[in-house]
């Protein structure tokens, strides 16, 4: 028979995954956002330098991770 400790910690495990699992769903939502954002900014002409500007990142970094120039106006 199990002890109510390892009941326990096999409940508290199970809570922190669920946590976890959440919190991966709401960054995949989050970075979908973001990538839309990017696409809207550059549709409506905005520059890789304005978009890295707002991202916190470089140009460069910017283009490499939301598809270079595709989007250009």
């Amino acid at each position: 028979m199990e002890t109510a400790e390892p009941a326990a910690a096999a409940a508290e495990r199970a809570r922190v995954g669920r946590d976890l699992r959440a919190a991966v769903l709401e960054r995949r939502r989050a970075d979908a956002r973001v990538a839309l954002l990017v696409q809207e900014l550059r549709v409506r002409g905005a520059t890789w330098t304005d978009v890295a500007a707002d991202l916190g990142v470089s140009r460069q970094a910017a283009r490499q991770r939301f598809g270079g120039d595709e989007l250009a106006p």
